[in-house]
């Protein structure tokens, strides 16, 4: 495992080593103890999700002892995947970074807990598979507008996204709940 840090300190895309042969691939792409000693991160709930293309999920976060570090893994197709500080007291506070991860690279993103997340699917049936330090919490989840000014993320899109109902009606940053 091989952690690249972002814009953003405490971020980091983590490459694995892939073994070719003429039968195949082999990755290993996650394992406990180098995990936790690198990045104090335990595995607890894993999440796969299915999108087609254009699809634009987030920017969700949730917040007091149900907030969340992640692992986002794409499994198939490809997405942009962002993730924005919303630390009040975090010298990044507002800034984002983003990165394309894609099943062919096999590279994945550590969000650390004290960010929004969210993602644009770039190909049709696209899996993506999370790992999450902390159990899902529907009365601590929040989320911010994607398309908030403030912020500025360039999704690279190339169409009107489809989102849900909830995410085209989240507050602009400023207007959220937020990490002190």
């Amino acid at each position: 495992m091989k952690l690249l840090p972002c814009s953003i300190p405490g971020m980091f895309i983590i490459e694995n080593k892939t073994f070719k042969d003429a039968r195949g691939s082999l990755s290993e792409v996650y394992e406990d103890k180098p995990v936790y000693d690198a990045l104090n991160f335990k595995n607890v709930l894993e999440l796969e999700v299915e999108s087609s293309k254009g699809v634009l999920r987030g920017l969700h976060y949730q917040l007091g002892s149900s907030s969340q570090a992640k692992i986002i893994r794409v499994v198939r197709g490809s997405i942009l995947d962002v993730a924005v500080d919303i630390r009040r007291s975090s010298n990044t506070f507002g800034e984002y970074c983003s990165t394309t991860l894609d099943s062919e690279r096999k590279n994945q993103l550590y969000i650390p807990r004290g960010f929004a997340h969210g993602y644009y699917t770039l190909e049709n049936n696209t899996k993506l598979i999370y790992k999450l330090d902390n159990l899902y919490n529907p009365a601590a989840s929040y989320g911010i507008a994607y398309d908030d000014q403030s912020i500025g993320i360039d999704w690279r899109l190339g169409r009107k996204p489809i989102l849900s109902s909830q995410d085209a009606s989240l507050p602009k940053l400023l207007e959220a709940e937020l990490f002190e």
